[in-house]
């Protein structure tokens, strides 16, 4: 671009250089070779007006073409931006799919698909321990010898003699819960998920066959943490509760007594 600048900037300049000469000779009654001298100048200027005008048309489809990219950049950045906020990495590997328009170039594409999730973690001050009933660790996919889980602190219970509340944990003013951390989803984008993106899978089929090859998804590094009592299993359910599913109904805050 800065050649094509340079060259229609020098052209330019010949052609203002000549365009006098052209000027003065016109206005001249010719002798013949005066004549031959007229025409020559001119074939001269002509030549250099028709590669002006071939540069200033490359210039012009250049500008056209920057402002075509541009768009498109724009556009890719806010497909980019919709990816980020899509619910599954599933989701978004579909959509890169349709970005792309090629099933099988976007699987060539394709090396790994990260996405995390944010959720809370119990009050260490507060958080109460419970024994786990076996059913529900097999439910949940946690080991069999787990022997202790822990979960949000109860609501205190006002004092049989005085009726008052006793005063809520300093920690977390009562909330139960204090800072967050992050799961992580890895796809690793294998053969055998790039044969289902190439086949034009949708993005249940790829997240079964990320399923059957025991990858790591954001409900499984949430365990970890369940594991380890950073949280409990009832804000894994909150978090990863369908869209419109059904949660659990909260229970109406107790109020203190009046004084």
């Amino acid at each position: 671009v800065a050649r094509l600048a340079a060259a229609f900037a020098a052209h330019r300049d010949e052609a203002a250089r000549l365009e006098p000469q052209a000027r003065e000779l016109i206005a001249l009654d010719f002798t013949e070779p005066q004549t031959r001298e007229f025409h020559a100048l001119k074939a001269d200027f002509d030549k250099v007006y028709a590669q002006i005008d071939v540069l200033g048309q490359v210039l012009n489809d250049r500008d056209e073409t920057i402002k075509r990219l541009e768009a498109r950049v724009y556009d890719l950045n806010a497909q980019v931006a919709h990816l980020r906020a899509a619910l599954e990495p599933f989701a978004g590997i579909a959509k890169f799919v349709e970005l792309v328009g090629n099933p099988a170039l976007a699987a060539e594409q394709l090396r790994m698909v990260i996405s995390h999730k944010l959720i809370r973690k119990l009050c260490p001050k507060c958080k109460e321990a419970f024994r786990p009933n076996p059913k529900l660790l097999a439910q949940v996919g946690l080991p069999e010898d787990t022997e202790t889980l822990y979960r949000k602190a109860r609501p205190p219970e006002p004092d049989e003699k005085t009726g008052e509340l006793p005063e809520p944990c300093r920690a977390c003013d009562g909330v139960g819960f204090r800072a967050r951390a992050a799961v992580f989803e890895m796809i690793d984008v294998t053969e055998g998920i790039k044969a289902v993106i190439a086949a034009g899978g949708d993005s249940a089929a790829i997240r079964k066959q990320a399923k059957e090859e025991k990858q790591l998804s954001c409900q499984k590094d949430a365990l970890r943490l369940v594991i380890d009592g950073s949280t409990g299993l009832d804000e894994l359910q909150r978090v990863f509760a369908p869209p419109g599913g059904p949660r659990r109904k909260k229970k109406p805050a107790r109020r203190r007594p009046p004084q």
